[in-house]
């Protein structure tokens, strides 16, 4: 992952757990960690990340530290508005679980980039950009968080999710529709993975 898309993704990470709570993201404060022979090529990148970021999902950057260290490393804090906050607990029998998008993507291409698998095709271009470029649902959390009754972002994993929210909730959740595409099965097949690992257990 270049410089850009890794900063532009630290403050993704947090405005995925905002739009599954419904909340708008309003301000950010950022703290980086960089090595001494870092190039100046390098900082253009990561100050470019954050301002494609910033101006995506409307956030204004206050400020934050500069250290110096071993590694890389970012720490990114917003902060935002809302009039409801949307607990991981408080489902109910008989309520509908539902998801904004398919799952199976992320897992494939971690292994796909991990693996460094060659493979110059729609699915494996569609799936590492889904681990490069992430696309939080920010809209659709902010327009429909009053329907609600609990919900958890989902970047650890479907199963990791659902498990804690049910425990939280009491209540036991029955997945009847598994939510994927044909795609990721064919590749499952293909490549001889868990088709339900990469469903459930991707991020």
């Amino acid at each position: 992952m270049n410089l850009e898309d890794a900063a532009r993704k630290s403050i993704v990470a947090c405005i995925s757990d905002f739009a599954a709570k419904g909340i708008k993201p309003k301000y950010g404060i950022i703290s980086l960690n960089l090595p001494i022979g870092i190039s100046r090529k390098q900082i253009d990148e990561i100050a470019k990340g954050f301002k494609i970021a910033s101006k995506e999902f409307n956030l204004k950057i206050l400020g934050g530290d500069t250290n110096q260290g071993k590694e890389i490393v970012f720490h990114v804090c917003i902060f935002g508005i809302a009039d409801k906050i949307v607990y991981r607990k408080g489902a109910n029998i008989g309520d509908l679980i539902f998801v904004t998008g398919p799952f199976g993507y992320t897992a494939a291409g971690l292994e796909i980039l991990l693996k460094n698998m060659k493979l110059n095709n729609i699915f494996s271009r569609k799936a590492v950009k889904t681990v490069m470029k992430p696309k939080p649902r920010i809209d659709f959390g902010l327009k429909n968080k009053n329907y609600f009754s609990s919900s958890m972002d989902s970047s650890d994993g479907l199963s990791t999710t659902l498990n804690e929210m049910a425990k939280q909730s009491n209540c036991k959740f029955i997945v009847n529709n598994i939510p994927f595409k044909k795609d990721i099965k064919e590749f499952s097949k293909l490549h001889k993975k868990n088709f339900e690992s990469l469903v459930f257990h991707g991020g």
